[in-house]
């Protein structure tokens, strides 16, 4: 049989005190399943940008002849390093699975072997290093820990996580390259400790498998806990919103209102970048009065030549045109390419292309040539919008800005989402996240459409329409979104709304994924 590959991650944000002893054990580890055919590398991601533990990783590596990689991480906290470092581990160093554990030493790497063989032998997707489960030991708690870690297990298990799940806030785990590829984008917008609680929601809401091996967890080697009170604050906070999240993960996975899969589903199966909901489309596609609306909130924000992604029927493209914009549109479907071709084939300011960005970018030569990209009610159909926003920063001038209209709030994802083949709705600090995680600096994000909040959830998610007439857009268009637009003026933009609307500008750091790059 042959053995995974394994990369053993340590993110790191300081420990320079205690990282020598934890790559001593894993160097154990490493060299006791060698012997049985396994072979396994260390990651570190330094997010603390310390030179200590580069000169510490090297020196290690070559007095014990073990293969240590060292990244930087985007600072941007504990769960982003390790998206960071496992975006890395399955991308550039071609492993099957991901071995995470903590840089302070409270997690002996020496039972790495325990963890690996009762994940390869069972089959898992997740196999956690449990200090609850029958066993398992946590000598390195304080009793006031310990209580914190209780009912933070509790809590989840209560609110996304499955009963049987003893420890899921412990980052002591094995991942396999499936978990992570199918389910680590949908925790982006969860930092610091949510993040552990995060995970294991989203691969249970895609019905992935779980087993608890036992740990013995002791006190850290040096330093202080990093589990501040803030954090603490912020993870509590987070319940509902990984519970959000791993509802609308599930409606997704289940919607099928044809009896041959949903929407989305027969996107993925078709393979070829057509949208099957070009019906849903057309009824819920804005008219140039709502198009002028959103048009006025990033219209300053824009230059001459604009890179439209998903022209659909063109309302967004009239509406830049008709303001001096020259606008090249990108739309991949057919039957709406051809539309937007007859629509605007007298016009100078307007080019229509049939492809998707990567075809556009593969069959011209686009680097540095837009202002601006925009995105408006097109990303949540695009399942790696991370890496179909690092695709467009290449078409855009150093100074060059993206703007992103997209459905918000996950706990919304209902019906019209389904049929119309949203593979998500974002939460603000998600949109956030993605756009950084691409190699952007947000300038702007904000809800749009208060009123449209509970009008969505009522019809999409309680009385489950999956059909839309001309009436109903019309009685938005006309009523609902101006009596929406006046209520926002009254709450100064404070009342979250039914979309997000952000403008983002090209970001000099170098802090990105690096798995994409």
């Amino acid at each position: 049989m042959l053995k995974p590959v394994g990369v053993i991650l340590l993110a790191t944000l300081g420990e320079s005190d205690s990282i020598t002893t934890v790559l001593e054990e894993a160097s154990e580890a490493i060299t006791l399943l060698s012997r049985f055919g396994y072979t396994l590398s260390i990651l570190i991601v330094d997010d603390s940008r310390d030179d200590e533990i580069t000169t510490i990783a090297n020196q290690c590596s070559e007095d014990w002849s073990i293969p240590i990689t060292l990244i930087h991480g985007p600072s941007r906290g504990l769960g982003a390093a390790i998206t960071h470092g496992m975006f890395h581990a399955i991308r550039q160093m071609e492993c099957d699975l991901v071995i995470n554990l903590d840089a302070d030493g409270q997690h002996d790497a020496r039972q790495i072997p325990d963890l690996l063989r009762a994940h390869v032998a069972s089959g898992a997707d997740i196999t956690i290093g449990s200090r609850w489960t029958r066993g398992g030991r946590s000598y390195g708690l304080s009793a006031s820990r310990k209580i914190i870690s209780r009912i933070s297990a509790l809590a989840l298990r209560m609110t996304s996580v499955p009963w049987h799940i003893k420890d899921p806030t412990t980052s002591f785990r094995v991942y396999s390259k499936d978990v992570i590829e199918t389910c680590l984008r949908d925790t982006f917008g969860f930092s610091g400790f949510s993040f552990f609680g995060s995970i294991i929601a989203v691969a249970a809401a895609n019905e992935k498998k779980f087993i608890e091996v036992p740990i013995h967890f002791r006190p850290r080697l040096a330093g202080r806990s990093k589990l501040k009170f803030n954090q603490i604050a912020q993870a509590i906070k987070d319940l509902m919103r990984v519970r959000a999240r791993s509802r609308m993960i599930s409606r997704r996975r289940s919607y099928d209102f044809f009896g041959h899969g949903s929407p989305l589903e027969q996107r993925n199966a078709n393979n070829d970048g057509s949208y099957v909901a070009t019906g849903i489309l057309e009824c819920l596609a804005a008219s140039e009065k709502t198009a002028e609306r959103i048009g006025r909130l990033y219209m300053d924000a824009v230059g001459k030549k604009i890179l439209e992604v998903g022209g659909g029927f063109g309302q967004n493209t009239s509406f830049l045109s008709s303001h001096g914009r020259h606008v090249t549109v990108l739309e991949p479907d057919a039957e709406l390419c051809a539309s937007l071709m007859s629509k605007f084939e007298t016009s100078p300011q307007v080019d229509v292309y049939h492809g998707d960005l990567n075809q556009f970018c593969d069959d011209s030569d686009t680097t540095g040539f837009f202002d601006d990209a925009i995105y408006i009610n097109v990303l949540e159909h695009i399942g790696d919008d991370v890496e179909e926003l690092i695709r467009v920063r290449s078409t855009l001038i150093d100074v060059g800005k993206i703007v992103i209209f997209v459905p918000a709030l996950p706990s919304l994802y209902g019906t019209m989402d389904g049929e119309s083949a949203h593979f998500r709705r974002y939460s603000k600090r998600e949109l956030i996240a993605v756009v950084n995680a691409a190699g952007y600096e947000v300038i702007k994000c904000a809800y749009f459409d208060p009123l449209g909040v509970a009008v969505y959830f009522i019809m999409y998610r309680i009385f489950r329409i999956s059909r839309l007439g001309t009436g109903s857009v019309f009685v938005y268009d006309k009523i609902l979104l101006p009596f929406s637009e006046l209520i926002a003026r009254i709450t100064r933009h404070r009342l979250i709304g039914k979309n997000l609307i952000l403008t983002a500008r090209v970001s000099n750091s170098a802090a990105v994924c690096a798995s994409r790059e």
